[in-house]
């Protein structure tokens, strides 16, 4: 990591000392989970691509011996009109996704009461996000895969092979 830092002389110690400055804030969060509920459109002239994205956790806190899962859902926004249109048509309902963004809030005023409430959503954007496919349907298994020693011993040896009359 890059820091800077600050040189100081001190008249009392006869001395200069220096002191490193804190790193400034980071805001990166990154979920897998399962796509849902895909919507496309636009926030002001901004193409945006949205979508549900659903992850799971064990609850380790749970007393009983039973293991409990907990899902949330986050709303995930990719950005960008080039963006919005690559994901619009990479992603599917049930695809596996990791999705790596910026956590923002989207302020919300009720007329009613003149009060603002804050929904909060992933801002998704190059360079500073990316979305990938990690499986394109939960719901079907992953395809097998055999080990090297496997597909050697499945694979033809050389005295088995015809070899051609010359």
């Amino acid at each position: 990591m890059l820091r800077k830092s600050l040189t100081l002389f001190s008249p009392k110690l006869g001395s200069s000392s220096r002191l490193l400055r804190a790193p400034k804030t980071i805001n990166s969060v990154t979920l897998v989970g399962v796509v849902h509920d895909i919507q496309s459109g636009f926030v002001f002239e901004d193409a945006v691509t949205q979508f549900t994205l659903t992850t799971t956790s064990v609850d380790t806190t749970s007393s009983s011996q039973e293991c409990v899962v907990e899902k949330d859902h986050h709303t995930i926004r990719c950005y960008g009109d080039v963006f919005s249109a690559e994901i619009k048509n990479k992603i599917k309902e049930g695809n596996v996704i990791c999705v790596n963004g910026r956590l923002r809030l989207n302020p919300q005023l009720e007329s009613g009461t003149n009060k603002y409430y804050y929904f909060p959503f992933v801002h998704v954007q190059p360079p500073n996000g990316q979305v990938s496919v990690v499986h394109s349907d939960r719901r079907k298994a992953p395809a097998p895969t055999s080990p090297i020693s496997e597909e050697i011993k499945d694979a033809p040896s050389e005295s088995t092979e015809k070899k051609p009359a010359a």
